[in-house]
């Protein structure tokens, strides 16, 4: 993956965190302050080449404030973040800050702004779309033992 990145420019990025802020930053590093972390991450293996992604996805499996914080306590990446995909929402940047793009079906902007550390925008947040035939046989031949389907919180 390293001599990957390091040869190319990357189309999409995808990456996760510890804690995400109203800027898009991510913190894979730990939390608290370091050397006394009180939670150490996996580190930043492979985000050194993040800005050469021209678009960043964010995924996380948890959405609540301690995770979603004004401000991250370690910055393992910035820049260029496209999306951030939640158990509740996706969010993108729109003029440097998060912004609510859609909720997932059940989830209202209330239930997001309530799970979340920071304001963000929202107007007319729409539900996010179901995946569609042809995205969920994509998904079924890329994850045909259905792993990704354990990581989803219900």
């Amino acid at each position: 993956m390293i001599d990957y990145e390091g040869k190319t420019e990357i189309d999409v990025f995808f990456a996760g965190g510890l804690q995400i802020d109203a800027t898009g930053a991510c913190n894979l590093i730990g939390l608290g302050p370091y050397p006394n972390l009180k939670l150490r991450g996996p580190g930043t293996v492979g985000l050194a080449f993040l800005s050469r992604a021209r678009r960043v996805v964010l995924y996380t499996l948890s959405h609540t404030t301690r995770t979603f914080v004004p401000k991250v306590d370690h910055v393992s990446g910035r820049g260029n973040t496209a999306l951030v995909v939640t158990p509740l929402a996706t969010m993108d940047l729109q003029g440097g800050r998060m912004r609510l793009a859609s909720v997932h079906p059940g989830v209202s902007p209330h239930d997001v702004a309530a799970n979340t550390g920071f304001e963000f925008l929202w107007e007319d947040v729409p539900t996010t779309a179901a995946p569609t035939a042809e995205e969920l046989a994509i998904l079924r031949e890329l994850d045909p033992e259905g792993i990704a389907r354990l990581s989803v919180r219900r």
